[in-house]
């Protein structure tokens, strides 16, 4: 659309502290000649930004213009043939000067994607300037931006998740490219948790959206040598040391072969328990010609109950202890690690390597030559892990009055039958997570009463066995119990009874996402005047929005 059809106020607005294109569009349905969108932005003028008519391949009619405007929100309104009007399928707010009924938008910074196109008038963020240079990542993300608008389904008018990955996925590429493909490769005893920190690393790159792969020697030594194993397999010298060996450089070989093709980073999850191994492993890496970063990471555990509890976990999850019991277990794999012990090298700066050392499940951790976005990133991971379980409680809300009417939304409070559940289910964690007193001064205990506070997705979420973060109440058995929940006072009123007892944290982000034009409605309400958004709704209520 051309200047000429702008008013100078709205020119003049987008001077200052960096501006976007907003696209905004109004569905004609009633034959208008002239329809413009105006807003605070241009002094609420009956020109405002004139829109342009054009046919879409349905023969509608659709009137449709830019604006550039600052970060922030916007009111705006819609001049169709004189007359002033909003659209009742946007966001809106009431005018406090003139108490009319208005449309809002909120201008983002670039590249944010989360972006909904409604079927009625729509504001649309756009990819405009103002904005100074960008980096070639950045530049991607903002075309991912422009491609949002295209890839669309008619129906739900959704960004397309492969759009919304583009971001992530321009940072990912764009680390590889200037740091080159990674291995990431695990030292320690046996008994330590190497395995474990692996899968854990795997998923968390998986989530970033990188092509990542672990290679395990100790899963390659199963396959191959199934139930049978040398006497001396682990003993240094000998027959078992020679297929140590070769098990660990063929699946460093795979590991090579398959960053040359397809995959990004290669988690080699090997004992790599001495000098020599990491020299011998640094070597083939750089005689590969491969443009790859080498980093270390070692778990050591000196918590003694820690070991004996990763050892049981190995009783759990390897084959060859599916028939044996937990003493067999136990006696077999400390006889392996005193073996290892005898060659063991703990990683040593001297050594010139990157690392990092996690010591007792992370209580501890140490960093050596750490640098680039990804090797960031899995510190940040390792910063945070846990060996220890720490089982998640999930639990709805209690019956609310909203729930025995079958109305949508809204914050009512809990009925009779809702205020059982929630004493029975204070009752029933009780049992497992003993509490104790609550300690004196708990402010996010204490912000609870019996009617209102607490904050999950409307419901509970408890944290045990091992401790929830921000300080739980630590309970008789040792584990401590957290409960969060949402600002609702439905669930407020659930979790009521472990206020006297427990620390209990509110999170806004857990609430119930609103309802919009639907909230307090009944279903048989919606499914009569709202078919087709009852039947979306109905048909996948996890993304429907």
């Amino acid at each position: 659309m051309s200047d000429n059809n702008k008013d100078k106020s709205c020119r003049s607005s987008s001077s200052s502290g960096g501006t976007s294109e907003v696209l905004f569009r109004w569905p004609d349905s009633g034959g208008a000649s002239n329809v413009c969108v105006s807003g605070a932005w241009c002094g609420w003028s009956e020109t405002g930004t004139r829109l342009s008519s054009a046919e879409d391949k349905d023969g509608r009619v659709l009137f449709s213009g830019t604006v550039l405007l600052p970060r922030g929100n916007h009111k705006f309104r819609f001049v169709v043939d004189g007359e002033w009007r909003h659209d009742p399928k946007l966001p809106t707010e009431r005018d406090e000067a003139t108490g009319e009924v208005c449309n809002v938008v909120k201008v983002s910074p670039k590249g944010d994607l989360r972006v909904r196109l409604p079927e009625q008038g729509t504001a649309l963020l756009g990819g405009g300037g103002g904005g100074g240079q960008q980096d070639d990542c950045l530049e991607q993300a903002s075309q991912a931006t422009r491609m949002a608008r295209v890839m669309m389904s008619r129906r739900r008018r959704e960004v397309e998740a492969s759009s919304l990955a583009a971001v992530g996925a321009c940072l990912v590429s764009s680390s590889v490219r200037k740091d080159g493909k990674l291995i990431v490769a695990m030292v320690g005893l046996p008994g330590r948790g190497k395995s474990f920190v692996a899968r854990s690393i795997l998923r968390h790159l998986d989530w970033m959206g990188l092509k990542s792969r672990i290679f395990s020697t100790k899963d390659r030594r199963r396959k191959e040598i199934a139930v049978y194993e040398p006497v001396n397999y682990f003993d240094a010298g000998g027959e078992g040391e020679k297929i140590r060996e070769r098990l660990a450089a063929e699946m460093l070989a795979e590991a090579l072969e398959a960053l040359q093709s397809d995959i990004d980073i290669a988690i080699y999850d090997a004992s790599n328990i001495n000098s020599e191994r990491r020299r011998v492993l640094n070597n083939t890496v750089a005689a590969s010609g491969l443009h790859a970063k080498v980093v270390f990471i070692e778990s050591i555990c000196k918590d003694e109950e820690l070991v004996r509890r990763n050892i049981v976990a190995i009783q759990e999850s390897s084959p060859e202890y599916v028939q044996k019991t937990v003493e067999e277990v136990e006696r077999d794999v400390r006889s392996r690690i005193e073996r290892y012990e005898r060659i063991y090298e703990p990683l040593d700066a001297e050594e010139g390597d990157s690392f990092i050392k996690l010591i007792d499940a992370g209580s501890q951790m140490v960093t050596n030559l750490i640098s680039g976005y990804i090797p960031g990133r899995i510190t940040l991971l390792c910063l945070n892990l846990h060996l220890k379980p720490r089982p998640i409680w999930m639990s709805r809300h209690g019956e609310s009055e909203f729930n025995m009417q079958g109305r949508i939304g809204g914050d009512a409070p809990l009925t009779a039958a809702g205020k059982v559940y929630a004493g029975r289910l204070d009752e029933f964690m009780s049992k497992l997570y003993p509490p104790r007193r609550k300690r004196q001064g708990d402010a996010a205990a204490s912000a609870c009463g019996p009617d209102g506070g607490g904050g999950g997705r409307d419901g509970l979420g408890g944290r045990g066995a091992g401790g929830g973060e921000g300080g739980g109440v630590e309970g008789d058995n040792g584990e401590d119990l957290v409960v969060w929940t949402s600002t609702m006072l439905r669930t407020g009123q659930t979790v009521a009874p472990m206020t006297l007892h427990r620390e209990v944290m509110k999170w806004s982000q857990l609430t119930e996402i609103n309802a919009g034009l639907m909230d307090s409605l009944t279903y048989e309400h919606v499914a009569a005047e709202m078919p087709a958004e009852y039947e979306a709704r109905q048909k996948d209520k996890l993304r429907y929005r």
